[in-house]
């Protein structure tokens, strides 16, 4: 036995402050890890309109330069604190940051080989942000060893390579990836006819979503408006005429003013370590064991998106005065997220597309009204 004491005494680097590659137990687990959600720009005013005074998210750069495990978790840094960059409220088209910071204090390197984000509450239909944003993920159950409890966590994840051998002390914060908060209405221009001084439009809207109910959309293009509801799914076909004796008639705006939240985390009481709703992110170590991180206490919601209400604003549209205009099928699709900060404008760029198609046709004479393309074909 004094022998064995003189060995830890003149070789302290032999001793680790964690004996997880032992049990592979949470409990005493001192890689510590925590997520952060931040936005570097919100969208500029102008195809898209919104109050500003909803808007909410700290910056990337900023939070990456001057936040880390001290500052974002306490309690031996195993509590992540809420309110501190956990939160983006936007419109469609505001890119979501999802940051990784992490703490080696093992004393001695680690080999971090997966980490896996959750999206959702273990019950996913008490909060999914994947409804909100343009990924998906995938369900399913993570497992981990706390205390020699055996606990598990179901729901949404996102799993991503992890960070190789993080020597002891070693930490830092990374961008682990991005996300776009997706817009939940889709809009196809389906027809566009000028009869003399007389424009008649078809225009489909239709709900994208699985399970929101969207009240009050409010659709306006000159003296024309229509307000209307869409159950989940559902679609809602427009069909009006406008005097225009221009060759170009203003733009048409819709408006969506449902505002929707979502949270992948639901905190614990303080010191609850078995409320595994609570964690915000698994890493796994050696041994291929997970350990959890970023324990949100008390009990409130975090790892949160919004959806603020927005109004979409077209394009002036260009018309030629011999022309009866239609869609092709090929033009018709129209996408259903936001995979970048500019493209929430793609539903009206669809229709820009549409008009220059039109117009190199102008000169060709129909010839038979009867095809089978959208083109020719008399609306129903």
């Amino acid at each position: 036995m004094f022998a064995l004491l003189l060995i830890f005494l003149l070789f302290p680097s032999f001793v680790f402050a964690d004996d997880f590659n032992i049990q592979g137990d949470s409990g005493p687990n001192e890689f510590f890890q925590a997520t952060a959600l931040t936005v570097e720009n919100f969208p500029e005013q102008g195809g898209i309109s919104f109050d500003e005074d909803e808007l909410l998210g700290q910056n990337t750069t900023n939070i990456l330069n001057t936040q880390s495990i001290f500052t974002l978790a306490s309690m031996g840094y195993t509590r992540r604190i809420p309110g501190i960059a956990d939160k983006v409220y936007g419109p469609p088209g505001t890119r979501v940051d999802l940051l990784y910071f992490y703490q080696n204090n093992t004393g001695h390197s680690v080999n971090i080989k997966e980490i896996a984000v959750p999206l959702s509450r273990s019950v996913i239909s008490n909060g999914d942000i994947s409804k909100l944003i343009n990924v998906s993920g995938e369900e399913r159950n993570m497992s981990i060893l706390f205390s020699g409890n055996n606990l598990s966590r179901g729901g949404k994840y996102m799993s991503y390579d992890g960070l190789g051998d993080i020597a002891n002390g070693g930490g830092g914060g990374i961008l682990l990836d991005s996300w776009y908060i997706q817009n939940p209405l889709t809009v196809e221009l389906l027809k566009v006819e000028r009869v003399s001084d007389m424009v008649t439009l078809q225009i489909k809207v239709k709900n994208i979503t699985e399970d929101e109910y969207l009240t009050n959309l409010n659709f306006k293009h000159k003296e024309y408006q229509e307000i209307f509801d869409l159950m989940p799914s559902e679609e809602k076909h427009l069909e009006y005429s406008l005097e225009n004796r221009e060759n170009i008639l203003e733009p048409f705006t819709l408006a969506n003013p449902n505002v929707k939240e979502r949270c992948a985390v639901l905190g614990g009481n303080y010191y609850q370590w078995y409320a595994t709703d609570s964690i915000s992110v698994f890493a796994k170590r050696e041994n291929d064991k997970w350990v959890g991180g970023g324990y949100v206490q008390p009990a409130v919601e975090s790892i949160c998106v919004k959806r603020i209400g927005y109004e979409w604003k077209t394009e002036e549209i260009q018309l030629d005065s011999q022309e009866v205009f239609g869609v092709a099928d090929g033009l018709k699709k129209l996408p259903q997220t936001n995979i970048s900060s500019s493209l929430w404008l793609l539903p009206f760029v669809v229709l820009d597309v549409f008009l220059w198609y039109a117009f190199l046709r102008r000169k060709k004479k129909y010839e038979d009204k009867n095809c089978n393309t959208r083109l020719c074909s008399k609306s129903r």
